[in-house]
């Protein structure tokens, strides 16, 4: 009696660790790019807090204006006499302050490009200028270690922040207060000022020349950044230092809250953005960029994300429109399947312990007993006979069933699947047909099977099997090497991947033998010399 066929089986093996959390995967959404050529290192961008959310780019002596609609250059403002830093816009998006490196702030209206202040009064550069909560004050920080507050219906100077040591190149506001602000020195210092009184409320201690520095909604934080430092100071406490985030290889450079206001953005010149979750400071995922990061920050509407580069470069990065449109939250999903399911599992709350009501059965040898239908439910003492379905076979054990070895293996490499090409080469290897399979293969079906050697002969779950068609192919294929151009070059790549492997394996030796050199030599103060040992 015939034996029944038995279907090939893909390979499996132990699932990877999950390497990504829900939140990575959101910000990863965030992959079309957007490359801004400017005059100079991009020292300041920011987005409009009023739609369509136009982005401000300061660099060189100009501020690029590019449309949050249609994300081209709208307008540029270059009515600047020397380089101009910190173009920062009104909270209603008509207005927008910049400094300059000749000690002038000039305030423009956004959409007419027009001068409407020029305020003189600062003996440096001005680092660094911000509109207050109601718009109608501007406070500045300069290279002469001075911050002034301007109030532009007048165009005086309403007051001056004394007590900094050094240049000033960082300031926040407090939106819980529209008398605290807070400042960021190369003294090593933020100062929290009270302006009523002009005086500093706080002095905290960052140990490094602060390059940004921001309050978080709620104003019981300070953050500041400097070195490879991130501190989180805690205000209500007495501005103690409530955590450290040492998470970039080089100098962090700024600072940024995402439309949320929930995760802090840190940039640095190791090229990364590391999005911080403010409740735990904990990383939850690293954004990269090409280039050393001056600047960043988030668009308010969740689709984009805007990074200054010292390389005189601003990368804009989008996210997909339907991840916009669906409303995705941090969990990755949207926010109404989250209420959806909160609804459900209350529903189940409530009903839990209620037995379900059933219908009830119809008594033997009654009318409704004898009329049941094929969608009653079976009662005990019911014989069920199941349904034999049939089993569709996939085309790559159709043809092994029909013995045709090669087009099996061609259906299993056109599947793009290495877990299914693996297990029709072992089936075809238990059958001895595997010589059979990659004989008398045109170009067009040995490419494929070079490709699928390049892909995967560095994978230490297939290696070994791809090791041996390697050698077939290599035995059968050997005499018309150099006769088709195509194969030749497939071929080439293939060597390539198996001398980067070796190389890999090569290197990864070198550092075990170092490392084992390392941990097993005794320390210095060990070895004792004996005398005529």
């Amino acid at each position: 009696m015939a034996q029944e066929f038995l279907p090939v089986v893909p390979k499996r093996h132990p699932g990877l660790p999950l390497r990504t959390t829900n939140e990575a995967r959101y910000w990863a959404r965030y992959q079309l790019r957007e490359d801004f050529e400017l005059p100079a290192s991009v020292s300041h961008v920011e987005f409009s807090p009023t739609a369509p959310y136009d982005l401000a780019i300061t660099a060189g002596a100009r501020v690029t204006v590019v449309d949050g609609k249609t994300n081209k250059v709208n307008r540029v403002i270059g009515s600047f006499k020397d380089v101009a830093y910190s173009g920062s816009f009104k909270h209603d998006g008509r207005l927008l302050c910049a400094g300059s490196a000749d000690g002038v702030l000039q305030v423009f209206d956004v959409q007419k490009r027009a001068t409407l202040r020029s305020l003189r009064g600062h003996s440096g550069a001005i680092r660094t200028s911000q509109f207050s909560m109601d718009g109608l004050r501007v406070l500045t920080g300069s290279d002469d270690k001075t911050v002034k507050l301007w109030d532009l219906p007048t165009g005086r100077e309403m007051a001056e922040l004394s007590g900094h040591e050094d240049y000033v190149r960082a300031q926040s506001r407090v939106k819980v207060s529209p008398h605290l602000w807070a400042t960021g020195c190369y003294d090593h210092k933020l100062r929290l000022f009270d302006l009523r009184t002009q005086k500093a409320i706080f002095t905290l201690n960052h140990d490094y020349p602060v390059e940004a520095v921001l309050i978080p909604p709620g104003g019981g934080l300070a953050i500041s950044a400097g070195g490879q430092e991130v501190r989180v100071f805690e205000l209500f406490a007495g501005g103690r230092i409530l955590q450290r985030l040492s998470n970039h290889a080089k100098a962090v450079t700024c600072l940024a809250l995402d439309a949320t206001e929930t995760r802090l953005l840190t940039g640095g010149l190791d090229e990364q953005v590391k999005v911080h979750d403010l409740n735990t400071f904990d990383v939850g995922a690293s954004i990269y960029f090409k280039g050393q990061l001056l600047s960043v920050g988030a668009s308010p509407d969740k689709s984009r994300l805007a990074a200054g580069l010292a390389s005189s470069k601003c990368t804009v990065k989008l996210i997909d429109k339907k991840s916009v449109a669906m409303g995705l939250d941090w969990a990755g999903e949207s926010l109404a399947d989250r209420r959806k399911s909160e609804e459900t599992k209350l529903f189940r709350e409530i009903t839990r312990g209620q037995q379900k009501e059933h219908k009830r059965q119809p008594r033997p040898g009654s009318l409704r007993y004898f009329l049941r239908g094929k969608n009653e439910n079976p009662i005990a003492g019911d014989v069920v006979i199941g349904e034999k379905r049939r089993v569709k076979r996939k085309s790559y054990d159709m043809y092994l069933r029909k013995f045709m070895y090669g087009a099996a293996l061609d259906e299993a490499l056109t599947m793009k699947r290495i877990d299914v090409t693996a297990a029709v080469v072992e089936d075809l290897i238990q059958r001895e047909g595997l010589c059979i399979a990659l004989s008398n293969r045109t170009p067009e079906r040995l490419i494929p099977v070079l490709r699928c050697l390049e892909r995967n002969v560095s994978d230490p779950r297939y290696a070994e099997l791809m090791l041996v068609v390697a050698n077939m192919v290599l035995d059968l294929y050997s005499k018309v090497i150099g006769r088709w151009v195509e194969v030749d070059t497939a071929l080439a790549r293939v060597h390539r991947a198996v001398q980067r492997e070796t190389q890999a394996k090569n290197d990864l030796m070198c550092l075990v033998g170092m490392m084992e050199l390392a941990i097993g030599t005794p320390a210095a103060d060990t070895i004792h010399v004996v005398n005529g040992a």
